[in-house]
């Protein structure tokens, strides 16, 4: 389900950090046009950006994880690269 973003999620993912924990570690994934999917790795959140834009145009959640878990393990092809803070 995707959900709109709260002022303060939105001010979290512009200054690269996790709205849900705190975490400097976003994931990229799959891109489609100017949005981007990244994936907090510490909880699991998922959101869709459109990088480089501060604000909420182009942000939203795309998932939220139904327990947090302090590491998510990436493996093999299902690796993402860490998006760039800016």
């Amino acid at each position: 389900m995707i959900e709109t973003l709260t002022e303060t999620e939105v001010a979290a993912l512009d200054t690269g950090k996790c709205p849900d924990c705190g975490s400097e570690r976003l994931l990229e994934g799959p891109h489609g046009g100017m949005k981007v999917n990244i994936m907090c790795s510490g909880c699991g959140a998922k959101f869709n950006v459109v990088p480089g834009l501060a604000g909420s145009f182009g942000k939203e959640r795309i998932g939220r994880p139904d327990a947090p878990s302090p590491n998510v393990k990436l493996t093999g092809s299902a690796q993402l690269n860490t998006l760039p803070k800016g």
